[in-house]
């Protein structure tokens, strides 16, 4: 068992592919998506995972973990072996592109993120203080994609950790209310990926879209300016929905 403990470095690279995933089903994805990514990109990839399965030879480092909730990445995430890290949840796919680029960014900030579809949510709002606090402006990120530098980033780690464990009773470990916590406390330098960098499906579309209502709450996915020529108020809906 491999826990809060550095792992030995078998790279003479400062950059790397990460991925945390335990059971067989999510390792198969883990490597399945690892396997996209080196398809057309020579960075090696390093795993923590609860068992060894045939595939797995394609990662330079695997280490054995127990995980003890779902959300095992608030744990592991600081112990990469790389300074400069692209994690990636289990079930993404590389869609024949060349990554090198994201690490450039890594040379001006911090850490780099893609926006939530679901920006706010009432329900960590009238449970959390905290998260209540923070601009409604200011969204939530998804945990499935994150490309940070450490050790730089090793602040915002704790502080995910922190606040994950702190609110883990009300969240159900669910990990989406203490990132966005501890990234806006961080003061890490942040760059917003643009959305091709983490596509969701339609129905996480969907969903994004009916949970805000579900909650009691307005849809934080409704236009708040809009801009082209000749726009009004009577005719911008239908210049928005009409594809």
């Amino acid at each position: 068992m491999l826990y809060r403990k550095k792992p030995k470095i078998v790279s003479n690279k400062n950059r790397g592919l990460l991925y945390i995933a335990f059971g067989d089903t999510y390792i198969k994805e883990a490597i399945n998506s690892f396997s996209s990514i080196i398809r057309n990109n020579d960075f090696p990839g390093t795993i923590f995972c609860d068992k060894i399965v045939p595939g797995l030879e394609i990662f330079e480092n695997v280490n054995l973990i127990k995980p003890r909730h779902k959300r095992e990445k608030v744990e592991y995430l600081s112990l990469s072996p790389y300074e400069k890290t692209l994690y990636l949840d289990s079930d993404t796919l590389a869609i024949d592109v060349d990554l090198n680029d994201l690490f450039q960014l890594l040379d001006n900030y911090e850490i780099a993120l893609t926006h939530d579809f679901a920006r706010y949510r009432y329900k960590w709002g009238k449970l959390i203080d905290e998260y209540r606090k923070i601009p409604e402006c200011y969204s939530e990120f998804n945990g499935g994609l994150i490309l940070f530098k450490m050790p730089n980033a090793e602040y915002f780690f704790d502080l995910w950790r922190k606040y994950f464990y702190k609110y883990y009773l009300i969240t159900k470990g669910w990990d989406q209310a203490s990132l966005r916590l501890a990234i806006y406390k961080s003061n890490l330098k942040l760059y917003v990926l643009p959305v091709e960098y983490n596509v969701r499906s339609n129905k996480n579309r969907q969903k994004a879209n009916q949970t805000p209502i579900l909650e009691g709450g307005k849809n934080p996915l409704n236009p708040k300016i809009i801009h082209w020529h000749g726009v009004n108020l009577s005719n911008y809906e239908k210049e928005i929905y009409k594809y």
